[in-house]
């Protein structure tokens, strides 16, 4: 399932292919994440955020936010 809201899509930078749901991602600092959501940008110099919980977390629990650049991610207009 692709991540998208108000006519937004969450993309990875590269190829613009559409991030999914329980996708497993890599931040900059070398940590595992499942990404579980996000919220498109606001206003046209926000990046937007993206929702990821612990690699290992099976229940959704301590979820945490980034912006998505520490993904190579970007949302975009649809």
């Amino acid at each position: 399932m692709n991540i998208s809201k108000d006519n937004w899509l969450l993309v990875w930078s590269a190829s613009n292919e559409p991030v999914n749901v329980h996708n497993v991602v890599r931040c900059f600092r070398g940590d595992f994440f499942r990404v579980i959501g996000g919220t498109p940008p606001k206003k046209a110099s926000s990046s937007g955020i993206v929702t990821v919980v612990d690699y290992d977390n099976v229940n959704d629990s301590d979820r945490y936010s980034f912006y998505p650049s520490a993904f190579d991610m970007k949302w975009i207009e649809v």
